[in-house]
């Protein structure tokens, strides 16, 4: 498997449904590579974005900073993958971008799909239970959460408890995206995308209700009756407050 930009670009290609570029001499090929040396070299932030886009989308400042691995671009252009499959975001595939380096980052636009689907994942546009809420959560995120519960109370959710636990995630994703960078290498380094930050309340949601039958969805995420608890743990964990982005003594 080759590495690299060239290795990223050929794996992307290798998609069914996406809009391929398979000749490195080409102006697009190049302004793809260049875009993931952008990625990898975390400089999206000195190009010209739109910052209005960006809130939209809850894209965490940090972001625009970081540097991204191989693996966490390639795992991203799989979730980008997925908007040129029926049944996913969006539902009128017209204005997708033709282009792998406008998904990365629009010159002309000033957004980032890239970055937009590794806050929270590329939407299923139907829901297994109840009507289609605001933003469908990542059907990874979900399985993490309600796999943990399962493992607790030793009984699956009920219809009504995953659209309930699908809330939950949502929630919890949108407290990720708001958490400071007041510290920004140790948050960075401890929560690099919203699947760490979900995998660790699940850990702490595994110590503080274990063995406890009567955990349900409605009490998880900044709503739950022990999110203050779960905040005050995170920070002396880690030494940096999850909610001012200070360092604690």
């Amino acid at each position: 498997m080759k590495r690299g930009a060239v290795g990223l670009i050929e794996y992307w290609n290798g998609f069914p449904h996406v809009p391929k570029h398979l000749n490195p001499m080409t102006k697009v090929y190049k302004e793809a590579a260049a875009r993931i040396r952008t990625l990898e070299t975390g400089t999206i932030h000195t190009l010209r974005l739109d910052a209005s886009w960006f809130e939209s989308k809850k894209i965490p400042a940090r972001f625009l900073r970081r540097k991204w691995t191989e693996g966490q671009i390639r795992d991203g252009l799989r979730e980008l993958s997925k908007m040129y499959v029926t049944g996913y975001f969006p539902g009128d595939k017209g204005w997708l971008p033709r282009r792998l380096p406008d998904l990365l980052f629009n010159a002309r636009l000033g957004t980032s799909w890239f970055l937009a689907v590794k806050v929270r994942g590329v939407e299923p546009l139907n829901r297994k239970f109840g009507p289609l809420v605001n933003h469908p959560a990542d059907e990874h995120l979900v399985e993490i959460l309600r796999t943990e519960i399962i493992e607790i109370r030793k009984r699956s959710l009920t219809g009504s408890e995953e659209m309930k636990l699908n809330a939950a995630v949502n929630r919890l994703v949108d407290f990720f995206a708001t958490i400071p960078d007041g510290d920004f290498m140790t948050l960075s380094d401890a929560f690099p995308e919203a699947r760490e930050f979900v995998e660790y309340y699940a850990r702490w949601l595994a110590k503080k209700y274990k063995g406890f039958a009567g955990l349900t969805p409605g009490m998880l995420g900044p709503e739950g009756k022990s999110w203050s608890d779960f905040v005050e743990t995170a920070s002396y964990d880690l030494g940096v407050s999850l909610e001012t982005g200070e360092a604690i003594s």
